[in-house]
This record gives structure tokens, sequence and C-alpha cells, in this order.
């Protein structure tokens, strides 16, 4: 491929310009691109740079970085050009591992079970047997999100520091992998 013609792909994928928001947060603004498997995250500059350091450094966890910039027009602002994920099927998964955690383990919700699962091993064989005896899907599920948990977030003294942790901040990549895409 021609050096022209990559760059021109590279402009048209960032050119900021009036596009359909695709998605939104408190600090940003989601926008699809001409890949669907790509989309486009833009936001304040010192927000994007609390969780870009983040995601660069884990992409088994997090969205893949594919390119980064600061946009031409304001400086504050800041765009990052990051695998998509799939957030629906996600969701299914989610509310079924949160029924059946109430129903078979105990828990109500899925962030005291996560805790308890990654702090306390006890605690995470009962959960994941009581998982594995009504769906085994469920309790595989589980285990992966309790590892992207655990490689994601901070902790301190075996509780949770995180700001928006919920169903939709995670997401299938390609290969059927949990990535979290927003914290």
């Amino acid at each position: 491929m021609k050096l022209s013609s990559i760059l021109l792909e590279v402009m048209q994928e960032i050119a900021i310009r009036p596009k359909k928001i695709f998605g939104q947060g408190m600090e940003h603004n989601v926008y699809p691109t001409s890949d669907p498997n790509k989309i486009v995250k833009v936001g304040e500059t010192k927000y994007v740079k609390r969780w870009l350091k983040d995601f660069e450094s884990k992409p088994e966890v997090f969205p893949i970085i594919y390119r980064k910039g600061i946009s031409r027009d304001n400086n504050n602002l800041m765009w990052v050009v990051m695998e998509k994920v799939d957030t629906e099927q996600f969701e299914v998964d989610f509310d079924v591992l949160e029924d059946l955690l109430d129903e078979e383990a105990g828990f109500y919700g899925v962030l005291p079970a996560l805790r308890a699962g990654i702090f306390n091993k006890e605690a995470d064989k009962k959960i994941y047997s009581a998982l594995l005896k009504r769906d085994e899907e469920i309790a595989e599920f589980y285990l992966k999100l309790k590892h992207v948990v655990a490689e994601t977030l901070p902790f301190k003294k075996g509780l949770f520091k995180v700001y928006d942790f919920h169903r939709g901040q995670f997401g299938y990549d390609k290969d059927n992998n949990i990535k979290m895409f927003d914290y």
C-alpha cells in the first residue's frame, strides 16, 4: 500500500467532522468509524489521559488502542481509536450471572460476589461451585469477569475503589474475551 493511501485512510479515520454519537459517558463521547470493528472515543485531554496508559498497558483486558491524538481544533480534546466490543451479549450474560448469584450463591449483585471471589478463596469456590451446578457457561463467564476485574481495578483493603462499575462498562471482543472499556 502506498504511503499516500495509508495517510488518506488515517486522515479519514480521525478527521473530526459532524458525526452521529454512538454512545457517551460522563467524560467522553463515542463515535462510529468507517471500520465497524473500531470506535473513536473523544474527551477532554486530562480525562482521557487518566485511562489511556492503563488501556495501552493491558490490551488483554482493555480494548486495543489503534491510534490517538489531540484535536487540531481544540488542544483540550483528545481522541482515541479503539477496538469496538459487543456490549449486548455481555449484558445478557451479566444479567443471567446476577440472577444465578442471587438464587444459587446467596449474593445480591455481581460486585459483592466478585469482591468475595477475588479476596476469599473459600467464597470463590462456593460461588463457582454453585454456578457450575446450574450453568457451566455462566460459571466460566464468572471466572473470566473476575479475572478482568482483578486485573483492571485498583484495590485497597479488599474494597473496590472504582468509578462507574456496572454491566455497561464491559463487552466481548471479536474472540469472545471480556474487555472493560470504561472506568
